[in-house]
């Protein structure tokens, strides 16, 4: 009998850490405050708290809304949520992961860090070795991609067929203008054997390289011993 499942999902998961920060907190409703010195910032925050009690109330519910965050995302199922910050988006990927069907597909924006973070990589060893997977890396410079997400930077454009029948990994980019990403995806991705990079990384870590000629300097230097194997002659 066939899992069920979603044939296709689509998605582009919040990119939050559930972590309240109190000088960010203020320094949005009072511009200014980062500006001062440690010493000067801390009475600053400590007078407004007092002037401003509907605030401090607003700070502490933001405090709590977030704890229970953390141990509801603690608590799921989502391995390697403990190591790093317990982003949202890398619970939402393991639920995409388990409700799509086998040999359905995923769409996804996600940061970077997916594919390179420690606090990701049991997701990257439980989905892509047996998946179909196309990423393509961007740069949000002059905020060609996203406004109001940093320019600097990298985001994944990630598509993949769960349970595939012959796994792969295919990169792309980095683009950093729309025009580069047309003309860049007019070419074949450079493919990366999953064998081989996991030999080279057994967390599936891909580096950040920013053209095709890198991926396929990547692609090239996997596939051979490294310097000092025992299995190299040379």
């Amino acid at each position: 009998i066939e899992r069920g499942g979603f044939d296709c999902i689509l998605g582009n998961p919040p990119w939050e850490e559930p972590v309240v920060e109190e000088l960010q907190f203020w320094s949005l409703r009072f511009p200014g405050l980062k500006a001062l010195p440690n010493a000067e910032q801390k009475r600053a925050i400590e007078g407004l708290a007092h002037d401003r009690p509907d605030l401090a109330d607003a700070l502490q519910r933001e405090r709590d809304f977030a704890e229970r965050t953390r141990r509801i995302l603690g608590a799921g199922q989502f391995p390697g949520m403990g190591v790093g910050d317990p982003d949202l988006y890398k619970a939402f990927l393991w639920r995409f992961a388990g409700l799509c069907r086998a040999s359905g597909r995923i769409g996804v924006v996600v940061p970077r860090s997916v594919f390179a973070a420690k606090g990701s990589a049991n997701w990257r060893l439980s989905v892509l070795p047996g998946s179909r997977t196309s990423i393509v890396f961007t740069k949000n410079r002059n905020e060609w991609l996203f406004t109001d997400v940093n320019p600097g930077y990298t985001v994944a454009l990630v598509a993949l067929q769960k349970e595939a029948p012959v796994p792969t990994l295919g990169v792309q980019g980095t683009y950093q203008s729309l025009a580069e990403l047309r003309a860049g995806t007019l070419e074949s991705p450079t493919s990366l054997d999953l064998n081989q990079l996991q030999a080279a990384d057994e967390l599936l870590c891909i580096p950040a390289i920013e053209d095709a000629s890198g991926l396929r300097l990547f692609s090239i230097l996997i596939s051979h011993p490294p310097f000092g194997d025992k299995d190299r002659p040379d």
